[in-house]
């Protein structure tokens, strides 16, 4: 953590959520710092957030089929643009759990989901038509991007076929948003169930 150039203030205080992260996960204290400090720096986040997001990980491993080894893996490839486009952590967290379920997890479910994001933040022509004909929101007026839920809800309501998927996302990305539509009914009560976690840890 001080490698990382957290403060030794900073550094004490989070200690026990690393230790507390190593156990539920059944990883070793450096490797749980190292994935931790991955997960804050990708995500723009500071050391503070720690406990809050150790305890998202921790109830997300207890009740899918990811580890918070997976879960990190996946934040290595979509905490970046998501944050960007302003996607709760909590709403990744849910997008990579579900992935997991589905049997994709790990790199894989993270490059589909980063991919799917790209796609959704800045449509092509023929994908920007397709959304329109549906009637797909994805954006709020300040430019952000609606939550995933949001989106994938709009998605299943609109009965997206298959050719509809191929015009609006990549193929690495449509197996992705294919499994999540399949689980929006999970989505909300999963993502809930994150946010109000206190005690996974």
């Amino acid at each position: 953590l001080g490698r990382a150039g957290f403060q030794a203030k900073e550094i004490g205080e989070a200690l026990k959520t690393v230790a507390d992260l190593a156990t539920a996960g059944g990883l070793e204290i450096s490797a749980a710092a190292e994935l931790s400090v991955r997960m804050l720096r990708s995500y723009g986040m500071e050391l503070k957030d720690l406990r809050r997001i150790s305890n998202m990980l921790a109830t997300a491993a207890a009740s899918a089929n990811v580890t918070i080894r997976s879960l990190a893996e996946g934040f290595k490839f979509t905490g970046a643009i998501a944050e960007s486009v302003g996607l709760e952590f909590s709403d990744v967290t849910t997008a990579l759990s579900l992935l997991g379920e589905t049997g994709l997890e790990a790199g894989l479910a993270g490059r589909a989901l980063q991919a799917m994001i790209m796609d959704l933040s800045k449509p092509s022509n023929a994908a920007s038509i397709t959304l329109a004909r549906m009637g797909i929101v994805t954006h709020k007026v300040s430019g952000e991007m609606l939550s995933l839920s949001s989106i994938l809800g709009q998605l299943k309501d609109a009965n997206m076929s298959a050719s509809d998927s191929f015009k609006i996302f990549n193929r690495n990305s449509a197996r992705a948003v294919t499994a999540l539509v399949r689980n929006i009914d999970k989505y909300d009560s999963f993502e809930h169930s994150l946010i109000k976690g206190k005690t996974a840890l």
